[in-house]
């Protein structure tokens, strides 16, 4: 392993104190939800000076190592190399491995399905529909695939934020 891309603690500005933080961050934005402590049981300052930054989290039954790369920033997802149980795995491989480990089907869902937009039909630019559009058709299938008492549950997580009867004609028990 080469450590050249690395960042050494000696080459940045940050104090440990702000690495953790830029890291809970990153990290944060690919756990189920945003209580950080809820799912990351340690997280370890393994960082070697001749070597660069590393942090050691122990997720769940997973082990993910976190290197910060060279560059301005720490707080982009693009800043951090990550490892998962000693494989290296990018940032969006990451958040689904922790979705699917970490989170019921209704949880993922419920997750995404609070993007879900009503009034898409309304929208002018054709790219923003389109990607609108897809979204939802997304959400839609997430939704088929619950079981229907998870169906129900979500529904009426649903209604609690949006309108029961949009609610109820785009999702149908």
């Amino acid at each position: 392993m080469t450590f050249e891309n690395y960042r050494l603690k000696s080459n940045t500005n940050a104090t440990d104190e702000d690495l953790v933080k830029a890291l809970r961050v990153v990290v944060g934005r690919m756990l189920p939800d945003t209580n950080f402590d809820n799912w990351v049981k340690s997280i370890e300052d393994q960082s070697v000076e001749d070597k660069g930054i590393k942090y050691e989290l122990k997720i769940g039954n997973d082990i993910v190592h976190a290197f910060l790369r060279n560059g301005r920033s720490i707080y982009l997802e693009t800043d951090w190399e990550f490892y998962l149980n000693k494989k290296k795995i990018s940032a969006y491989d990451l958040r689904e491995h922790l979705e699917s480990t970490l989170m019921s089907e209704i949880e993922v869902f419920l997750k995404y399905a609070f993007s879900f937009d009503f009034y898409s039909g309304y929208i002018d630019d054709p790219r923003r529909y389109r990607e609108v559009e897809a979204n939802n058709a997304a959400i839609k299938d997430m939704f088929n695939k619950l079981s229907s008492g998870d169906k129900k549950k979500a529904v009426k997580a649903l209604v609690k934020k949006f309108d029961k009867d949009q609610v109820e004609g785009y999702f149908k028990v």
